[in-house]
């Protein structure tokens, strides 16, 4: 599975600019990317029978079973 935020870039990041600046700042700078919470997720398809919900909620149960797996 790829990684949603490379870590080496996470990390170039902190490196890079703690030496020149508050942890703040730093951590302002390390990547990242949109993500939708798992719990908004499953309360907008608990309900939702049409196409969509079903898609949903197969992909929540899908990703669940690989977590546990883990």
């Amino acid at each position: 599975m790829n990684d949603l935020i490379r870590r080496s870039m996470a990390i170039d990041a902190i490196v890079f600019n703690l030496e020149d600046r508050f942890a703040v700042d730093v951590l302002n700078d390390v990547p990242a990317v949109d993500a939708v919470p798992v719990e908004w997720l499953r309360e907008k398809t608990n309900n939702n029978n049409f196409v969509i919900g079903r898609a949903a909620r197969f992909i929540l149960h899908a990703w669940e079973q690989e977590q546990e797996a883990r």
